[in-house]
């Protein structure tokens, strides 16, 4: 097939994943890698995968119509759900954090422990 034409194909990846969508020979971080465009099917977004030549079992080729099929019946996700659950919550932003603010002086930080000392010199 010509390196313009347009490519279909179910790719089968190390870790028992299987893509089906659109795919392209691209240039990254020194190597040749596939990329995969997985459509968008039913209310779910489409997402792509770049996958490295060592963790391709195999390509399939199909037709586009033949990959939206697969990816409705699969339902591949980008990212799944207990690989979120292992990230660190973000950090708050200023917004979001709430500093206190002394009742009495109404100021953060507090300036109620420096006492004033009306005998001094300079008047402080």
């Amino acid at each position: 097939m010509p390196p313009t034409a347009e490519r279909w194909a179910i790719v089968d990846l190390f870790g028992h994943t299987r893509l089906a969508g659109r795919v392209t020979e691209v240039q990254q971080f020194g190597a040749t890698m596939c990329r995969i465009e997985v459509p968008a099917v039913d209310g779910h977004p489409g997402f792509t995968r770049d996958a490295g030549g060592a963790s391709i079992f195999a390509i399939t080729d199909i037709t586009e119509e033949l990959a939206v099929g697969f990816t409705r019946a699969q339902q591949p996700r980008p990212v799944q759900r207990y690989e979120l659950a292992m990230l660190p919550p973000a950090p708050a932003t200023d917004a979001e954090v709430v500093k206190p603010v002394c009742a009495d002086c109404e100021t953060e930080p507090c300036f109620c422990d420096e006492a004033v000392d009306e005998d001094a010199e300079d008047g402080f």
